[in-house]
């Protein structure tokens, strides 16, 4: 994300963040006092073979009920502020719509050779081309 966004528009000062479920944090904060455990080759081996047990993703019901949520804000040196808000689809049906857009798009002839980002390439609203996707402009 920091990386796409630096080169899609060209801030150099970008953070983002991601929210965690309460449960999920209260574990984490004792990584630092188990984190020799967890990097043990025991524990890692048990690890690998739970995850290898699961689901590699969410069910399909999951994901068509799942839907992603999206806080952005720029401020620019003269200190005026715009806030965004997005709801978009769950993440792996909204990774998966976007590569079969832009996939499309490229082989129509609609896409430059070389490196680009796909919103540099498609344009600030792309994401708006997503079925279902809501922006909220806050002020």
């Amino acid at each position: 994300d920091v990386s796409t966004a630096y080169y899609t528009t060209g801030i150099p000062n970008i953070e983002t963040f991601t929210s965690v479920h309460p449960k999920t944090y209260s574990k984490v904060k004792y990584q630092k006092y188990i984190g020799w455990l967890l990097r043990s080759s025991f524990v890692k081996k048990q690890m690998q073979k739970r995850i290898n047990a699961r689901p590699a993703g969410p069910s399909q019901e999951r994901r068509e009920k799942g839907k992603g949520l999206i806080w952005g804000q720029a401020s620019n040196a003269a200190g005026e502020t715009k806030t965004v808000r997005l709801q978009v689809m769950e993440g792996y049906s909204l990774t998966a719509t976007t590569a079969l857009m832009i996939t499309k798009w490229t082989l129509e002839g609609q896409a430059k050779p070389g490196f680009q980002t796909p919103a540099g390439l498609f344009g600030a609203d792309l994401i708006m081309k997503v079925e279902g996707t809501i922006r909220e402009e806050i002020d």
